[in-house]
């Protein structure tokens, strides 16, 4: 028992020393100095990239501290004076010491003159920043046409789908998904959406990054692929329409696929899938 109440007294003292270095002590300036440095670090680390609904609270926390710094170097200018009759250097030379005094001082007051106008200039961003609205960041997600049938071709994805659903529709569209050329090709040519397309009597189906547009009356089916814009293109507001796009994309493969309609799935595709559909 007495040995496990000295362990406690013991740990207990260590948290009590821990906690006192991780507050102030307004008594001991090298230790509050020490703490001032590793708070100043961790903020560097934590402000790599600041939320702007941060950026606002972060500029009066630094601004508040920014301020009490003209204070602290005026500060130990005072000191220095105040100790120049105990000043030597190394080698016990009184008159260099004294000198060494006068320079850290007048290095010390232009120091503080600088502070006191980074001061001012955070001053003036921290209410320029209190100024800003920020707003919801732009949603950089848009929807790529990767397939539009109508007709005779849409016939037959309608039929897959009122015999097994539309998720053996979207197996079977995605075949004309060529990835990152799909993409590339809708963006040229504008066949991008912000929103999946389809209005009206649209019927619209869902599954993970793809959407499927179907309109039995109209017969036409189209599909197209959820995908995040490139940061180095422009986000300018994407093409709003009520109708899946005209198949640009499905058209720049006509050639792959020995002259074959815009329609015509590729062989290659459907052999590599094993998907298909009843002819």
């Amino acid at each position: 028992m007495r040995t496990s109440s000295v362990n406690g007294h013991a740990t207990a003292r260590a948290v009590a020393e821990e906690m006192r270095i991780l507050m102030p002590t307004f008594d001991n300036p090298q230790v509050d100095a020490q703490e001032a440095a590793e708070a100043l670090r961790g903020l560097a680390h934590a402000s790599r990239g600041v939320p702007p609904d941060q950026l606002y609270p972060v500029l009066g926390e630094l601004l508040a501290g920014l301020r009490t710094l003209p204070q602290i170097v005026e500060q130990l200018a005072a000191s220095h004076r105040s100790n120049t009759s105990r000043a030597a250097d190394d080698s016990g030379d009184w008159p260099a010491g004294a000198h060494a005094v006068d320079a850290a001082v007048l290095y010390l007051e232009s120091a503080s003159t600088f502070l006191r106008q980074a001061e001012n200039a955070l001053d003036h961003a921290s209410a320029e920043t209190g100024r800003i609205a920020w707003q919801p960041e732009p949603n950089r997600q848009r929807w790529a046409s990767v397939v539009f049938l109508q007709g005779d071709e849409a016939d037959r994805v309608l039929e897959l789908i009122e015999r097994d659903g539309p998720d053996a529709a979207i197996d079977y569209l995605t075949g004309w998904d060529f990835g990152d050329e799909t993409v590339s090709a809708a963006l040229e040519n504008g066949d991008v959406t912000d929103t999946p397309p389809g209005v009206g009597n649209d019927d619209l189906s869902i599954r993970d990054e793809y959407a499927l547009v179907t309109n039995p009356g109209l017969r036409y089916v189209g599909l197209s692929r959820r995908f995040e814009v490139p940061e180095d293109i422009d986000d300018e507001p994407a093409v709003s329409v009520g109708r899946p796009p005209t198949p640009i994309a499905a058209a720049s493969r006509a050639g792959a696929v020995g002259g074959a309609s815009w329609f015509a799935r590729p062989d290659a595709r459907t052999e590599s899938t094993g998907r298909g559909v009843g002819r």
